[in-house]
Formats: C-alpha cells, structure tokens, sequence
C-alpha cells in the first residue's frame, strides 16, 4: 500500500510524515530522496533542491526512476512528493501519467495547504533548505497546478484524496487528521 502526502514546497507535508512515520506500520519515503541518491551516483554534487533546475530530460531519468522504485517497494508506505516541481516557471509533473500504472498500489492521496500568506513565510523562515522568495502569484499558480493534477491523478488511479489545511500553530491537528486517514487503510 502507498499513501501519497503532497502539497506545495513549505505547506508542512514533510512535517507531518515526520510525525505519522511508523503509525499503523507505515514506512516513509521522499521521492526527492531517491532523486538525488540516484543524481549522486552520477555525479551530481548539488542538493535536493537544486534537482528541479537540472536539464529537463535528466531530471525526468531521475524521476522515471524514483517511481519504478516506488512500485517495487515491499510493505505498506507513506510517500513524500509534489503534484509537480517548479523552477523559474517551468512546470513537471511530479507524478506524470507515464508512472501512472506503475503505481497500482496507491491506496489515496492527501494534499496538504496552508494559506498562501502562511506558506510565503514559512518559505522565507526556512533556512534548512533553498527556497526562492516566490510571488503570492506563483505560489497560487502553483496550487491551482497541484490541483488540477490532484484531480487527475485521482481519478485515473480510482483512488480518493483528501485535503488537510496545515495551518501555523496547528501541526498536532493536522496530523491527527492524516492519522485518522490513515486508519482507514490500515484500521
């Protein structure tokens, strides 16, 4: 079983699999992980976040890898992405149509949001990772994209999803909420 946790860069998706990691026998797995485990062997030297500013077809390599991965795994997942990857207004698909039937075992997808003005300071407060100061523009153009795929993802694979608002301060709700999600799977 795969459980999907997504949402755009600094809406707390990380945060709450940290939380939910091993709830109801789940592992977890960021697919940009994978991505840069892979870009190392190759000779990449730079970090997860500069994966989404390499060339196109080799980030794409990556990420056709990175999935096939995921549909060997063994065991029940949470799996860490994005609905797409955005560098200076180019737009991937993070989850494109081609890895689609690799990945059967999707059990739901939960996106994770937070109000735009809340994810714009996340953003800048972040200091563990490379973050662009990004336009309310972009980061809703960035929602509405996550949504479309949302949609579509959802219903080519037959599978629900959710939508968690991960306000500040309200961490310990949100992840109760993909608890109980999760239960539903797992329970």
């Amino acid at each position: 079983m795969l459980i999907f946790i997504v949402g755009s860069p600094a809406s707390g998706k990380t945060s709450i699999v940290s939380r939910c990691k091993d709830y109801g026998g789940l592992q977890s797995i960021k697919v940009g992980d994978i991505m840069l485990k892979d870009a190392r062997r190759s000779g990449y030297s730079g970090d997860r976040d500069g994966l989404r500013k390499m060339q196109l077809q080799e980030m794409l390599e990556l990420q056709r890898r990175a999935l096939r991965k995921l549909s060997r795994l063994r065991g029940d997942y949470l799996i860490d992405t994005h609905l797409s990857v955005e560098a200076d207004g180019r737009f991937v698909s993070g989850l494109p149509e081609s890895s689609l039937g690799d990945l059967k075992k999707a059990s739901c997808i939960i996106y994770v949001d937070a109000p735009t003005e809340e994810i714009m300071s996340r953003r800048v407060l972040d200091r563990s990772r490379v973050r662009e100061k990004e336009s309310r523009l972009m980061i809703e153009t960035q929602r509405g994209v996550n949504l479309s795929a949302l949609s579509y993802i959802s219903w080519h694979l037959g599978i629900p999803f959710y939508l968690i608002e991960n306000r500040n301060g309200m961490l310990d709700a949100s992840v109760k909420k993909v608890k109980a999600i999760i239960d539903e799977f797992v329970g």
